[in-house]
């Protein structure tokens, strides 16, 4: 629980409840460093609380309304695909209670639960609300709970697949979709979550897959010719999009490219049967870097051609995940962005 504001006398046995017994009752032991601890992932304030001096003079006064603070570690050992809650990760003591004082309260009401991300975190690939990072639901009411993504910190939805090329003279598959990023999934209106994005930080959706070609089909007395189309790119993301498959019958074009963290896959090209029936090229996989006519979006397919108006659709290109999404309305959180927040931001939506 928060200490109380000023205009009640405060002592230290009220501080200690709070932060913990320091060696020999010394409050002079509250007044602490943290810049550049990899322990603490790099706190966003330099003392044990914010406003509590970190040098210099220090009294019980500068203990008015100040609260304990607890790091969820979303930043140390390797990068992560689909990780615990943070609210999960909390339950699982995988935090550090700021000043090392106390244990890990079970109830959160009343103190400041930071969940520091500075390292890449990936989602998965089962649907556009998938976040790669999500709050959880479950803190207590009370709880200030605060979003830190450091300056080496990117947080991936998953890039969508490429749609496969068509089965001979039939239409390509569509793209799928890429999942999101960041999910706020806890908050009011009188208490927000706060996400602080540092500068050189990223955090964005997953970009879609590409459309896969349509096929051709030509009819001759003598002869019949068959093309199949090309299987679209991966979008980007972490995980990336996987490329298309090339589609099966006559002539055949080729495979889509898998994407990457940031790049997409090129779609598969397109094939050619005797000039008479042609499969068409896959759709490029969406990103943010590619120089093309759209960067920012994947592509359809393109559809095939042959005699007697044979020739089959292209598959649709996949539509991109989120950057952040975040279950209630926009006045229950406060993003302040010095970094980069790709795909957008949605309120009142789901997050799984």
């Amino acid at each position: 629980m928060a200490i109380h504001g000023s205009g009640t006398p405060i002592g230290f046995e009220t501080i200690k409840d709070e932060f913990g017994l320091p060696p020999s009752k010394n409050i002079g032991y509250y007044r602490q460093t943290f810049s550049g601890n990899s322990e603490y992932g790099e706190l966003t304030f330099n003392g044990i609380s914010e406003g509590i001096p970190s040098s210099g003079p220090i009294s019980f006064s500068d203990f008015y309304g100040k609260r304990l603070n607890i790091v969820v570690n979303y930043f140390s050992g390797g990068q992560e695909e689909k990780p615990q809650t943070a609210h999960q990760r909390y339950v699982a003591q995988n935090v550090t209670v700021v000043g090392e004082l106390k244990s890990r309260p079970s109830d959160t009401s009343g103190s400041k639960v930071i969940i520091h991300v500075n390292k890449d975190i990936g989602s998965n690939k089962s649907s556009e609300t998938s976040c790669a990072i999500r709050t959880g639901n479950e803190w207590e009411a009370g709880t200030e709970l605060q979003v830190d993504v450091g300056n080496e910190g990117r947080i991936f939805g998953a890039g969508g697949n490429g749609g496969n090329g068509s089965e001979g003279s039939g239409s390509g598959k569509n793209g799928k979709k890429g999942s999101s990023g960041l999910g706020i999934q806890f908050g009011t209106s009188s208490n927000k979550t706060v996400v602080n994005i540092a500068s050189g930080a990223l955090v964005t959706g997953g970009y879609g897959g590409g459309g896969g070609g349509g096929g051709g089909h030509d009819h001759d007395k003598n002869s019949e010719k068959t093309a199949s189309g090309g299987g679209g790119g991966g979008g980007a993301g972490f995980p990336a999009g996987t490329g298309g498959a090339r589609g099966e019958g006559g002539t055949r074009g080729g495979a889509g490219g898998n994407g990457s963290k940031l790049l997409s896959g090129n779609g598969g090209s397109s094939s050619n049967n005797g000039n008479e029936a042609f499969g068409g090229r896959g759709g490029h996989g969406g990103d943010f870097e590619r120089t093309a006519n759209d960067p920012h979006e994947s592509e359809d397919g393109a559809a095939g051609a042959g005699g007697e108006g044979s020739g089959g659709a292209a598959g649709e290109r996949g539509g991109d995940g989120e950057g952040i999404r975040v279950t209630g309305e926009a006045n229950t959180v406060t993003i302040n962005n010095s970094g980069t927040i790709r795909k957008g931001i949605s309120y009142d939506v789901s997050v799984t």
